[in-house]
């Protein structure tokens, strides 16, 4: 799959989300899709690549825009929704080893970080409790996108390689950054 933009660097795709976000049939999807339904159509996008071990800011860009035409995952939440709430890290191994920063690079990484956001959503959308320590800053598309992909750094990573856990990081970053 070829990418359609052409994104070189943090600085680019933060560009780009602002831009598809101001105006146009983007803006429109960006403004109206559930952050809940995004993730999980984005959940379901991935999967044609986790095999794919390094990623581009090109098909990141390509992934999170083609994310807002796709179909949410389908997969029964329910479950997920009726037990309680039980935080689990998304590593499996410990912290700061060889292990932990092999598998942070992984599709399995970034598949339990997606995974665990859709479910806060949805207990959220549900009014269902969350622990005091889970924060989420953004919960629309827009603001998701817009603080996931921010970035202050102009072409300092021009044409870096990333990974997975570059891609969960803007997942993160989406969730907490204000």
């Amino acid at each position: 799959m070829k990418p359609q933009f052409s994104i070189p660097s943090s600085a680019n795709l933060t560009a780009l989300i602002s831009e598809l976000a101001s105006e146009g049939a983007y803006a429109e999807k960006i403004r109206k899709t559930p952050l809940d339904n995004y993730l999980s159509a984005l959940w379901h996008i991935t999967q044609s690549q986790k095999e794919v071990p390094q990623l581009s800011y090109d098909l990141i860009a390509d992934l999170l825009m083609r994310a807002l035409d796709y179909s949410p995952m389908p997969y029964d939440w329910g479950p997920h929704l009726k037990r309680e709430y039980a935080y689990q890290w998304e590593t499996l191994s410990a912290p700061n080893t060889p292990e932990y920063f092999a598998e942070i690079k992984t599709h399995a990484f970034f598949e339990r970080r997606i995974r665990r956001q859709i479910t806060d959503l949805k207990r959220i959308n549900h009014v269902l409790p969350l622990p005091s320590f889970v924060r989420w800053e953004n919960k629309t598309v827009e603001g998701f996108l817009e603080r996931g992909t921010y970035s202050e750094d102009e072409d300092e990573d021009k044409d870096e390689t990333l990974n997975w856990g570059d891609f969960s990081s803007i997942l993160g970053q989406g969730q907490w950054a204000e």
